[in-house]
């Protein structure tokens, strides 16, 4: 796996974060909205990406599903997930973070 241990070597000086995860602490709950939809294998059998980026991850059920697809294909990538926050606006328990923006922010 070249394109994960690069990216390992340029953001993490070679150490990789997750070697001593401790998967047994955390129940796996990967929950979706179209997280197995077939757009997403699709683009990988026709882009063949070395890297895959998903914006806004809720729960990483469409971030597992593009990272079995791409292993199935035996491609040599990586699936980078950014999650923002908990996800929309509704999720930040009434304190939407928009209310108080500068005038200049909301245009």
């Amino acid at each position: 796996m070249r394109v994960r241990q690069d990216i390992i070597d340029r953001l993490y000086a070679g150490a990789d974060p997750f070697s001593n995860f401790p998967e047994s602490l955390y129940q796996v709950d990967t929950q979706g909205w179209n997280s197995q939809h077939p757009y997403l294998s699709r683009a990988i059998d026709v882009a063949r990406p070395e890297v895959v980026v998903e914006i806004g991850v809720w729960k990483g059920g469409s971030t597992l599903f593009m990272a079995e697809h791409l292993r199935r294909l035996e491609l040599d990538a990586v699936v980078i997930a950014a999650a923002y926050g908990d996800g929309k606006v509704e999720h930040f328990n009434g304190k939407c973070i928009f209310r108080k923006a500068p005038e200049a922010v909301r245009g």
